[in-house]
């Protein structure tokens, strides 16, 4: 078992300290460490790819783009906007 000093270190600022036997401060870390091990998993949103429609063609930054092939948003001069708009024409479609 780790030492009072050890402890104490290791526990930091989080929980009050002073005072404490080994076996709280050995109590009060071990619910320091699953508190963290238990914090909420962050998880990306799914990249959504695109792909000009079968059949079209889009002038873009990257030269002439046609059907299946994949368009981004950096790709246009509008950006986002003009992804949509394109999307919304049915001229690209959601890969």
């Amino acid at each position: 078992m780790a030492s009072n000093k050890e402890l104490i270190e290791e526990i930091g600022t989080a929980a009050e300290t002073e005072g404490k036997s080994n076996k709280e401060l050995s109590a009060i870390l071990k619910d320091l460490k699953s508190a963290v091990v238990e914090a909420p998993v962050v998880v990306e949103a799914p990249v959504v790819t695109y792909a000009v429609s079968r059949g079209k063609a889009i002038t873009s930054m990257r030269g002439i783009l046609s059907d299946g092939d994949e368009i981004k948003a950096e790709y246009l001069p509008g950006g986002v906007e003009a992804l949509t708009a394109f999307v919304a024409s049915g001229h690209v479609v959601k890969a």
